[in-house]
């Protein structure tokens, strides 16, 4: 391990050989003044890093103390940590990307075996995943923010990820319906057709509220028009007993109010002209009356 390492030890101790570290203190490599003496006297394990160039090493020293009490000297392990030193960087990294919303970074497997290889790769498919799954999302969001509401979620997923793209995929089904049936009213409507209706079961919530939003104004709009239509047939007849009942506001309240107030009026002026036909027709009579009484005497004479 240390034949290995050796390279780059040197960067750090020039003069370093394997075969020249035998039998000596380990703590030649620790330019602390505390380690040494903590390793000389120490009762219990120690765990220390040791950074030497691009290489880190875990050191672990443990007393070799005899029954008797008396500390005979201390074994040195070392472990060559660098790989995993490197590794917990390049996950921290990732999942420091992650965080911020970042899922495009992935985890280095050149040169990777065994467990390592198949963590990088567990890692690895993780931001895949992620990043296939909320960047069809994000598309799919921001066409319906432009009023495009084809775009659904395209890829197979699982657990979490499917219930989301479930979800999603619904409620632009559910949304393209309700329009749909919207642009269908608005048709009918635009042909003086008001009892098209869209339907609420099965809808909650927002998509309720909005249905039915829909279908008060044709309710509204139909019951208004069609008052509207029974007083001016009954205008047509002479009939002028017909007002409108209805409880309307804006629009509606003010033809309302204009036709009950115009039929108020005709009613007023055929009511003017009954009376003053009677007036009329009562004197014709007292004319008609006083030429027969004048002719009757002149006959007389």
């Amino acid at each position: 391990m240390l034949e290995g390492a050796s390279g780059e030890i040197r960067k750090v101790y020039p003069g370093f050989a394997v075969q020249d570290i035998l039998h000596k203190k380990v703590d030649i490599f620790h330019k602390d003044p505390s380690i040494h003496n903590r390793i000389d006297t120490m009762r219990d394990p120690l765990k220390t890093t040791l950074p030497m160039g691009n290489v880190i090493f875990d050191l672990v020293f443990t007393p070799i103390i005899l029954p008797t009490g008396e500390r005979l000297g201390t074994v040195t392990e070392w472990r060559n940590v660098t790989e995993e030193r490197r590794i917990e960087g390049e996950i921290e990294a990732v999942v420091s990307a992650a965080m911020a919303g970042d899922f495009s970074k992935r985890l280095d497997v050149i040169g990777r075996k065994g467990f390592t290889l198949k963590m990088c790769e567990g890692m690895n498919k993780i931001s895949e995943t992620s990043f296939a799954g909320l960047n069809e999302v994000s598309l799919s969001l921001q066409a319906i923010a432009q009023g495009d509401l084809s775009r659904k979620v395209q890829g197979q997923y699982q657990g979490m990820f499917d219930q989301i793209k479930q979800a999603l995929n619904t409620t632009l089904d559910t949304l393209s319906t309700i329009i749909n049936d919207i642009n269908h009213s608005a048709e009918a409507a635009a042909r003086g057709d008001f009892t098209v209706r869209l339907e609420t079961a099965g809808r909650n919530g927002a998509m309720l509220e909005l249905c039915q939003g829909m279908n008060r104004i044709c309710e509204v709009s139909e019951a208004g028009l069609q008052e509207v239509q029974h007083l001016l047939e009954g205008l047509a007849q002479g009939d002028l007993r017909r007002t409108m009942e209805g409880n309307y506001q804006g629009l509606f309240a003010a033809i309302q109010d204009a036709l009950n107030h115009t039929v108020k009026q005709l009613r007023s002026m055929v009511g003017q002209i009954n009376q003053a036909s009677v007036a009329v027709n009562g004197a014709a009579r007292d004319i008609m009356e006083g030429s027969k009484s004048l002719a009757m005497r002149s006959e007389q004479q």
